[in-house]
C-alpha cells in the first residue's frame, strides 16, 4: 500500500508542475478561480484520455460510461485543488500530496467501488460536489469576483 502512495505522489509532483506551477497561476492573472478551476478541469481531463483509454478499457462503450464518472470528478478536484493551492500561499507541494493521495486511495478503494457498481462513482462525486458547493458559497467574492492577481489592478 505504501508503495502505491510513493507511486502516486511522484507521478503528482510532475503534473502538478505544470498544472498547479504553470498554467493556473497563469490563468489567474487572467480570470476569476471559478473560470481558471473550470479551463483547467477541462484541460486536465483532455489529457488524461489517451492515457486512461490505451491503459484501461476494452471498448469505447466501457470508456465512455467510465468518463462519465470521471470528467465530473476532475472538475471537482480541480476547484479543490485551486483553493487549496490558494489557501497555502501557492504551495505547489501540499496540492502535490492531495493529489497524489486522492490518486492512491481511488487506486486502493477501485475494486471494492467497481463491485458496488453505479453508487461507487456517486458516492464519492456527490460528497465531493457537496464540498466545492460549500467552497462556492462560502467564499462567492474569491471564486466569482476580480482576477486575484489581475495586472489591471
Amino acid at each position: 500500500m505504501t508503495q502505491v502512495y510513493v507511486s502516486s505522489i511522484l507521478f503528482a509532483i510532475g503534473e502538478e508542475a505544470g498544472w498547479r506551477g504553470v498554467l493556473l497561476p497563469a490563468l489567474l492573472d487572467k480570470k476569476r478561480p471559478f473560470t481558471a478551476s473550470i479551463l483547467l478541469g477541462a484541460i486536465w481531463s483532455v489529457w488524461h484520455l489517451p492515457i486512461l483509454y490505451f491503459s484501461v478499457f476494452d471498448s469505447i462503450v466501457q470508456f465512455a460510461s467510465f468518463l462519465a464518472g470521471y470528467v465530473p470528478v476532475l472538475l471537482i478536484w480541480s476547484f479543490i485543488f485551486t483553493w487549496v493551492y490558494e489557501r497555502t500561499d501557492r504551495n505547489i507541494w501540499i496540492v502535490t500530496l492531495l493529489h497524489g493521495s486522492f490518486t492512491a486511495t481511488y487506486q486502493i478503494f477501485e475494486p471494492i467501488l467497481g463491485r458496488i457498481g453505479a453508487f461507487g462513482v456517486l458516492l464519492p462525486l456527490c460528497s465531493g460536489l457537496l464540498f466545492v458547493c460549500c467552497l462556492l458559497i462560502s467564499g462567492r467574492s474569491y471564486w466569482f469576483g476580480k482576477p486575484a492577481y489581475s495586472k489591471k489592478d
